[in-house]
């Protein structure tokens, strides 16, 4: 990821910051639940998404194929930036 990426929990949420690692200018804001925290965790310490899936769907009581759709859809956007 190019980007520093600052995380802050905010009550039922999280605030995710992406700068640019050299200016550390805002690039981008995002609201994240827990899932998707979690997700990007995951990504920034360079899990596959096979390694993921079956943690985050124990973790959150859904079936590998759900937690399957939901990783690789939101790794698709991470990898944009």
């Amino acid at each position: 990821m190019k980007y520093k990426v600052e995380i802050a929990e905010l009550a039922d949420h999280f605030v995710v910051v992406f700068k640019e690692k050299d200016t550390l200018k805002v690039k981008k804001v995002m609201s994240l639940n827990k899932l998707g925290t979690d997700i990007l965790r995951a990504y920034m310490e360079a899990k596959t998404q096979d390694e993921l899936v079956p943690l985050l769907a124990e973790r959150y009581d859904t079936t590998h194929d759900e937690m399957k759709e939901q990783v690789s859809n939101f790794y698709s956007e991470l990898a944009a930036y």
